[in-house]
């Protein structure tokens, strides 16, 4: 499963009115680079925080607080590493769910970047999901249906449909 790629980072800076300040590239291996005229930086989320550092105007895109900080930090590992390279693609959706039993957003209380980039890191495999399949992950499901709301972070997706009452039983 590869799902943290140039697409992610793309409507992630799209998202923020972000411009990247070179090219963004996949290697073979997978990773992806950032290539400027001064500098070459690897990995998704260094790539990312790349981005938003080189932005003058974006620094109240990255939290001030130590704390947020790490969340951040540490729920781009989480899309970088559960979602992934998961061996199986619901493993990660089942953890992704346990994660998310507990917040109504990622890093604080508003939406931040790492909720932009789990929204569209997951996107194509809910669109894909059931109903079925997603009423079995209530707490993912509520997260998702929340956040695909925000008419900025939804532009050129299709709305994913989430049942409020359920439809099967266990």
């Amino acid at each position: 499963m590869v799902l943290c790629d140039a697409n992610v980072i793309t409507n992630t800076c799209k998202f923020l009115n972000l411009n990247a300040p070179g090219d963004i590239a996949f290697l073979p291996s997978g990773e992806v680079i950032l290539k400027t005229k001064s500098k070459e930086v690897k990995g998704f989320a260094s790539v990312l925080e790349s981005i938003i550092i080189s932005q003058g105007n974006a620094s109240h895109l990255v939290p001030s607080n130590p704390e947020e900080l790490a969340q951040l930090r540490q729920w781009l590992e989480i899309c970088i590493t559960t979602v992934n390279f998961a061996d199986s693609q619901s493993t990660a959706i089942k953890e992704l769910n346990e994660r998310l039993a507990k917040v109504n957003f990622l890093v604080g209380n508003r939406i931040s970047v790492a909720d932009a980039v789990l929204y569209y890191t997951i996107y194509p495999v809910l669109a894909r999901a059931t109903m079925h399949e997603k009423e079995q992950f209530c707490h993912l499901s509520r997260w998702f249906s929340t956040v695909q709301h925000l008419p900025k972070l939804k532009a050129g997706h299709e709305t994913i449909a989430f049942s409020r009452n359920p439809l099967y039983s266990n």
